[in-house]
């Protein structure tokens, strides 16, 4: 971790903002139940599964620890070295558009006030549901004046008040103004590298929108009684082997679109403005399982097996709760410093050899 922190200094990059996906236990219950309609007997099983990750949920294993981002920080800021600010970044983490595209907004203010305050890259390290918060960043800062205007457009009775025109977030307003700025969005596209463990394809990634973009995803080699299933799209694999996540990661695969409440009722803004987002959002659909992981068009993707999973669903929630573990931040931190930076550092300095998403 040493090394990584230094491939990171070398590169520029001052800060790592670390963001979890969101409300996964009721998330991975709605997969389950999706897949479990395929029989009676799935149907059992699945229902014992979510009584399981239920009784977990106070305790979520599939979430950003404080310890995970402190052993970060810690490891890659050895004494007497520039800090790299690493961080923990918190968003509404709902599974819709305007969740997301809020994530999305106030994480380019972030970005914005670092760069303001610190300069340097910021690598945007998100788990699950958010990558797709990354993913409407990048159609905001790759977009141009017309789709940026047309998507605070459509969101705006979210941050606005009808009728009266009053500002109740003004951090829409603020961001709003600065993506309208061709040069500040250009400069803060230039600023963001992102990397996603695990994300379920739902937006286009704006190619202009980060400087570098990589996904990690879950895959094990097929079991055998998904190998058997007839290649078709439809196809499902056994419930027996979601819960044993047999495959990988089953959320990243299925959770693409299949499970996406609107939001509540009583926050008649927020649904309006859902709706209308719907409407000028590129949504890309994932791949049919049965020809594979449903992975991302744009970037590096990198299909990992970390093994058999370990304990029941409650506590790899199908296999999405892997990329979260302390085990795997130094493999993951080395990926991205070889991936991303390598190129960036002096020569013998560590004792190593040297889309658019709006339509």
């Amino acid at each position: 971790m040493l090394v990584v922190g230094r491939r990171l200094r070398a590169a520029g990059v001052s800060a790592v903002f670390v963001l979890d996906g969101g409300l996964l236990g009721p998330e991975v219950a709605e997969v389950l139940l999706t897949l479990a309609r395929r029989s009676e007997s799935a149907g059992a099983a699945g229902r014992r599964a979510i009584a399981g990750i239920v009784s977990r949920l106070v305790g979520s294993t599939a979430e950003y620890s404080e310890q995970y981002v402190a052993r970060f920080r810690a490891a890659v800021n050895p004494r007497g070295s520039t800090p790299i600010d690493v961080r923990r970044f918190t968003w509404w983490s709902e599974n819709h558009h305007i969740a997301r595209a809020d994530g999305a907004v106030r994480l380019v203010d972030a970005v914005l006030g670092h760069s303001l305050e610190c300069g340097g890259q910021v690598l945007l390290w998100g788990h699950g549901h958010a990558g797709n918060v990354f993913a409407l960043l990048t159609a905001l800062l790759g977009g141009d004046r017309e789709r940026i205007t047309r998507f605070f457009a459509a969101a705006g009775i979210y941050y606005r008040w009808p009728l009266v025109g009053c500002v109740d977030i003004p951090v829409w307003q603020r961001v709003c103004e600065v993506l309208l700025d061709d040069a500040q969005r250009r400069r803060l596209a230039a600023a963001v590298d992102i990397v996603t463990f695990g994300t379920p394809v739902r937006y286009g990634w704006h190619p202009q929108g980060s400087r570098r973009l990589m996904h990690f995803i879950h895959r094990r080699a097929k079991p055998r009684r998904e190998a058997d299933l007839p290649e078709e799209p439809a196809a499902a694999p056994p419930i027996e082997d979601v819960l044993a996540a047999r495959g990988g990661d089953y959320y990243q695969r299925y959770a693409g679109g299949s499970c996406e409440p609107a939001p509540s009722v009583f926050a008649w803004r927020s649904r309006m403005a859902e709706r209308r987002l719907k409407r000028i959002l590129r949504i890309d659909p994932p791949h049919p399982p049965a020809t594979g992981p449903a992975v991302p068009a744009e970037g590096e993707t990198l299909l990992v097996d970390y093994g058999p999973a370990q304990g029941d669903i409650g506590e790899h929630f199908a296999g999405h709760a892997i990329y979260t573990r302390s085990e795997w931040l130094l493999f993951h931190a080395e990926e991205v410093a070889r991936r991303f930076y390598a190129a960036d550092e002096p020569a013998g300095s560590t004792g190593e050899p040297a889309a658019s998403g709006i339509q």
